[in-house]
């Protein structure tokens, strides 16, 4: 409850909760200075968050259309079968379960199963998982390599790990000031110009992370 007289700084402490602030207090110097690189540090989240959105739709699509294009020329006998419910994508217990909530998620209250909502229920952790070592040679050398422009499967796996706990961190409102926040602009375009070269200029020419990050106080 708010108290008439009683400074701001106390007041944002307390909604805040002092152990928040108090590593913004002890990288800044002081509590004004702290609750400046809060906001900043908010900031920032959220500037990269729009530019992440554009890398994790544009990932998951690249990597639908090339499993939706493999299995249709693999099976074309099946029709138009969505590639994660063809028995020809040999998907792990876990992945299978993945697949199984996103369906379910997807047709609940009578809606109908379309591709693009299972697809769009599909966490960015899944199509990393995709990349892993087990489906080198089930998933990557057949497939999803051409989903892709000049990679190696395991650099982008490992890229790709570290832009997801990245995000994490953002989606959970977890300090990011104290990161190399340029590196992290860096490999977010790499792998954006690993889908597309054009997608990736796209992104950088829409996003305010670049202005954002000279701003920091």
């Amino acid at each position: 409850m708010s108290t008439p007289g009683r400074p701001l700084h106390e007041e944002i402490r307390d909604r805040l909760s002092g152990p928040r602030l108090a590593r913004y207090e002890q990288a800044a110097g002081d509590v004004d200075a702290a609750i400046e690189l809060y906001l900043w540090n908010a900031r920032i989240g959220a500037a990269f968050f729009e530019s992440l959105h554009l890398l994790e739709v544009g990932l998951r699509n690249a990597m639908h259309d090339r499993l939706q294009a493999w299995v249709s020329a693999a099976s074309p006998a099946q029709g138009q079968v969505p590639w994660y419910r063809d028995q020809y994508v040999r998907l792990t217990p876990r992945s299978l379960d993945r697949v199984r909530e996103a369906r379910s998620r997807a047709t609940a209250n009578g809606r109908a199963e379309l591709p693009g909502r299972v697809v769009a229920e599909l966490s960015f952790g899944f199509w990393w998982s995709l990349l892993a070592d087990h489906y080198d040679h089930i998933l990557w050398a057949p497939c999803l390599r051409h989903a892709f422009v000049n990679v190696r499967r395991r650099r982008l796996h490992a890229e790709l790990d570290t832009v997801i706990k990245f995000r994490n961190r953002i989606a959970h409102h977890e300090p990011v000031y104290n990161r190399n926040l340029n590196d992290d602009w860096r490999r977010l375009l790499d792998i954006s110009t690993r889908l597309s070269p054009r997608f990736a200029t796209w992104i950088d020419d829409s996003s305010c992370v670049p202005q954002v990050l000279t701003e920091r106080p």
